[in-house]
């Protein structure tokens, strides 16, 4: 896994300086590699080192919570506005839940808090994408997609509070993804910044249900590289949705915000 990630990055910037050599993509890329090389090593530190997670300690979840420090920085150097702020309180609530879920077998208790500390990272997550467009085909979408997964995934779970609790989250998530997706306006142009939020949002959905069935239902394979691989990039693009990119999916002179 460390390996392919910092080939990926090596490619991507090897490539961009081949085929956009001298063009803004080029620019965009060279522009922001560099601050991206800390959460790229944090990450490798991370995979490399895979301490146990049946042996929780301060050392794992320290561990853990680097490559999101190395994003809240990254995010930080971005500069300080209404959605970059919100960007960076929801990576600061996921740490939190990080270092949280390193402890979750030793106490369901402590996997409800962790789930909390991410609930209200959703939150930010969802205000900085904010409510308009309104996204009525989005929401119906994403609101259909809730019912099948969130239904499934719940028969999985014990009753009880955390019942509600996984029920409430899958609320919150689905939510989140519904204003990701509904910034598009296939119409009109649309930043890279919007793709990058969206996929995001995608991403931490598989990630949270993987977690989610391997906990309560299924016993994955390879569960803890899955989960950990989709959460980081997931972060990761949302992370990137800070950056003040010129660059939009179709070419026109257009002026488009967060």
């Amino acid at each position: 896994i460390t390996f392919v990630m910092v080939t990926t990055m090596e490619m991507v910037f090897t490539a961009s300086s081949f085929i956009f050599g001298g063009t803004d993509v080029y620019k965009e890329v060279r522009g922001v590699a560099p601050f991206l090389v800390p959460f790229l090593k944090m990450a490798c530190v991370y995979f490399v080192l895979w301490l146990p997670d049946d042996q929780p300690s301060i050392a794992s979840a320290f561990v853990k919570c680097l490559p999101i420090l190395s994003l809240i920085w990254f995010v930080w150097l971005q500069g300080v506005n209404s959605y970059n702020l919100k960007i960076l309180t929801g990576l600061v609530c996921s740490c939190l839940g990080d270092a949280a879920l390193v402890w979750q077998g030793a106490d369901i208790s402590v996997f409800i808090a962790g789930m909390l500390f991410f609930a209200c990272g959703l939150t930010c997550y969802t205000l900085a994408f904010g409510f308009s467009p309104f996204g009525l085909k989005e929401l119906v979408a994403v609101a259909t997609a809730c019912v099948f997964l969130v239904g499934y995934v719940l028969t999985f779970v014990p009753e009880g509070v955390i019942l509600y609790g996984v029920f409430g989250y899958g609320c919150l998530i689905g939510v989140m993804v519904w204003r990701a997706l509904a910034r598009f306006n296939l119409k009109t142009v649309i930043p890279w910044r919007k793709v990058f939020a969206a996929v995001g949002a995608l991403l931490f959905v598989l990630s949270d249900v993987s977690l989610v069935l391997n906990k309560f239902g299924w016993s994955l394979p390879c569960e803890r590289t899955i989960i950990m691989t989709t959460y980081y990039a997931a972060q990761l693009c949302i992370s990137l949705s800070v950056v003040n990119s010129r660059l939009y999916l179709h070419e026109k002179d257009a002026s488009c915000v967060h």
